[in-house]
This record gives C-alpha cells, sequence and structure tokens, in this order.
C-alpha cells in the first residue's frame, strides 16, 4: 500500500510545465513571430498591388468588349473627387476612374453630350499610386486604341517608405493589355 501512495505523489509533480519551461516556449515563439509578421506584411502589399492591378485590367477589358459590342467608341479617364466627371489629371488615376461610352468622341465624359456610363471605380484606400502616360484611354468600335495612346502603360506603385513595388499593365495599340513587373523605376 505503501508504494501506490508514493508513485500517486510522485505523478502529480509529472502534469504541468515549469514557469520556466513556459518562459522558454514564449520565448521561441516571440522569436518566429517577429521573423514572420514583416514578410507576411509584404506579402500583403505586393497583394493589394496586384489585386489593384488586376481591377484595371478587368476595366480595360469591359471597356474593349463594350466598345467592340456597341460599334462605338469608349473611353476610361481618371475620376474627378465626386466621381461626376474626368480629372482632367493623368496624376488622379488613384482617386478612381470612370468608363464611359464615348458618344461624342472629345474624351471627356459628359452626360450631356449623350456620353452613358457604363461603370465607376472607386479610389483606392491605400498608399498605392497609379500613373498613366494620359489622362483618358479610348478604344474604338474596331477595340484598337486611339493614336494618341498607343504604346501607353499604368504604373502602380506602393509608395510605403518600408517597402516599393512596382508593377505595370503595358497597353499596345491592338488594344490588348498585358500586366507584368515594371520594367522601369516609376517610384522614385
Amino acid at each position: 500500500m505503501k508504494s501506490i501512495k508514493k508513485s500517486l505523489s510522485y505523478s502529480k509533480y509529472l502534469g504541468g510545465f515549469t514557469l520556466t519551461e513556459l518562459m522558454v516556449t514564449v520565448s521561441v515563439a516571440a522569436i518566429l513571430a517577429s521573423t514572420a509578421v514583416p514578410s507576411f506584411n509584404d506579402m500583403i502589399k505586393r497583394n493589394r498591388v496586384m489585386t489593384q492591378q488586376n481591377d484595371l485590367l478587368g476595366d480595360i477589358m469591359l471597356a474593349r468588349m463594350e466598345a467592340i459590342k456597341r460599334g462605338l467608341s469608349v473611353s476610361i479617364c481618371s475620376a474627378n473627387l465626386a466621381a461626376t466627371g474626368c480629372s482632367g489629371s493623368r496624376d488622379d488615376w488613384h482617386q478612381g476612374w470612370l468608363i464611359y461610352v464615348n458618344s461624342d468622341k472629345d474624351g471627356a465624359y459628359n452626360s450631356d453630350d449623350g456620353d452613358e456610363l457604363l461603370r465607376i471605380h472607386d479610389p483606392f484606400v491605400s498608399s498605392t499610386r497609379l500613373d498613366y502616360t494620359y489622362t483618358t484611354l479610348t478604344f474604338n468600335s474596331r477595340g484598337f486604341m486611339n493614336g494618341s495612346d498607343v504604346n501607353a502603360r499604368f504604373a502602380f506603385c506602393n509608395t510605403d517608405d518600408d517597402m516599393q513595388y512596382e508593377r505595370e499593365i503595358k497597353m499596345l495599340s491592338t488594344g490588348r493589355a498585358s500586366r507584368r513587373d515594371a520594367t522601369v523605376n516609376t517610384c522614385s
């Protein structure tokens, strides 16, 4: 009977962790987390830029298909702050953009002239800057780009101080758009 009591009292000490063991485990977990979090933040920033790039690419494809389908010019322009018209500046693309049927072919959105608004894209909520060579991108009724827009590109720049990540959409005269890493340093 004595040996049973002795083994029961000994086994009660084997059931938990000591404070030292717990502190070592927490320290190791903290070190591992501190090395993983910066990499995770960079991944989030890269994915945010790529998502915004894909949003614009989808809208470019929409505008091109609408131009072919309707047999009319369709344009995309950088939106003004109220998203009621084009801003007229090539530096305002981060504020969002408008896609519209450009029935009078003047390049600017004006509902009084018969232009039909197809889509409004919201402004970027992150630190991504979007630059385009021109203020408006226009597809003709065959889906080709108008003359001045040939070989233009959209540049996406993550403007955080700790990381720069650049992507671009290159526009060809045929109206085709391709996405890729930026070929020139546009964010500096």
